[in-house]
């Protein structure tokens, strides 16, 4: 069985890399200078704008720091598709035929590994969890496809509530460093730490109103937190729906295309969604606050069953594999389980090699927002490999 599967692996195509990568030009130099150029200019676009969006919502405007880190994020895109389509020529050239494993996935490996390196150290640790969980996802979808695994309904909401359940029990905790995850949902379910953290005054403020007005029923409260859990989901949905309609308009004004584009469309999934977590949250909490002291995973629990209204199959696995990594670093610092040197390093470059993989072999069990992250940024390379290898003859080794 195992020799059944890694057949395919060995299988070659009756092909060059001119054919495959460059068919415009004969020069693999040309080639190669030219997708530099145009993952330079989409890279560039991209992360003016994210990171010029990020330093005024954390008002940190100097312009150094700035500059610094939309360069390394754009040599981190520009060294993994140039670097994959170099990668490529090599072993057309080495291997004088082009096999299945060695198209994409080992040239995948050596671009992945050499961009990962430039990135800050911040931006490796959102990095890897997130080509992991997608790497995943795409792993799954195939073998579901091929009835290697059964599908089983609601399992990302399952997967929501846990991560869920995990990280608002954390947050209960005190602790000396917050994760990306921990600020998300700190954010999300006590806002009110939030103010007294950040904003002093105005949560001496609301404080004096809250105890003057909120009524001393347990039960009166309930509509009161209900309402104000809602209102404060659709607060947060309709910001952040606003900050990607403008950088989506600022980029298609940078990119100066004249094509017709469909417009992003502004819609209330995302509200709804976060009011009714909120919400629900809040009600659980203030029910069970005073029943056990697992009051916050457990609140967290049920409120992330509110998902299942509008349902995030990637976010849920997002979520949910980094709460397992993070677990994972937890055991190994406590010696439950070896430790493993570089090991957001290893798991980047070896998932996003499988992630290149499955999207030119398997693009329809890769998500859709991934695949055409990857053709924008990488001047349609990817498509276009895909789109030849899939015309060529395969041959069995």
């Amino acid at each position: 069985m195992i020799l059944s599967t890694l057949r395919p692996l060995f299988a070659y195509y009756d092909t060059n890399c001119k054919d495959v990568l460059h068919p415009h030009t004969d020069s693999c130099v040309q080639a190669f200078l030219d997708i530099v150029f145009t993952v330079s200019k989409q890279s560039l676009k991209l992360y003016l704008v994210l990171y010029l969006f990020l330093r005024l919502i954390q008002w940190k405007l100097s312009l150094k720091p700035y500059l610094i880190d939309v360069f390394r994020s754009s040599l981190f895109l520009v060294i993994n598709g140039p670097g994959l389509l170099l990668a490529d020529c090599v072993f057309d050239k080495i291997f004088g035929v082009m096999y299945k494993f060695n198209s994409i996935f080992v040239p995948g490996l050596i671009a992945a590994a050499s961009a990962f390196l430039v990135e800050s150290r911040s931006r490796q640790r959102l990095l890897a969890p997130y080509i992991f969980s997608n790497c995943v996802d795409s792993v799954s979808s195939v073998f579901v496809s091929r009835n290697f695994l059964p599908s089983i309904p609601y399992l990302d909401v399952l997967l929501f509530m846990l991560a869920s359940g995990k990280i608002c029990g954390r947050l209960s905790t005190p602790v000396s460093h917050r994760g990306f995850n921990d600020t998300i949902f700190s954010l999300l379910t006590n806002p009110i730490d939030i103010l007294r953290r950040n904003f002093f005054p105005f949560y001496q403020i609301l404080s004096f109103y809250l105890h003057k007005f909120l009524p001393n029923s347990n039960i009166l409260k309930i509509p009161i937190l209900l309402t104000g859990g809602c209102v404060w989901g659709l607060l947060i949905g309709l910001s952040y729906n606003i900050v990607t309609l403008i950088i989506s308009k600022v980029s298609k004004l940078l990119s100066g295309s004249k094509e017709e584009r469909r417009s992003k469309r502004f819609n209330f999934h995302i509200p709804i969604l976060l009011a009714a977590y909120i919400g629900l949250f809040q009600i659980c909490k203030h029910i069970l606050r005073n029943v056990t002291p697992l009051s916050d995973t457990i609140s967290g629990l049920l409120a992330g069953s509110a998902i299942s209204i509008y349902r995030f199959p990637s976010l849920s696995l997002y979520f949910f594999i980094k709460e397992l990594l993070s677990l994972s670093k937890t055991l190994m610092h406590s010696g439950y389980l070896p430790r493993i040197p570089y090991f957001n390093f290893f798991l980047y470059f070896i998932s996003c090699a499988i992630q290149f993989h499955c999207v030119v072999f398997e693009p329809e069990n890769v998500i859709l927002s991934y695949r055409k992250f990857i053709n924008t940024v990488s001047g349609g390379l990817v498509l276009q490999i895909s789109n030849s290898l899939k015309e060529k003859e395969c041959i069995s080794y």
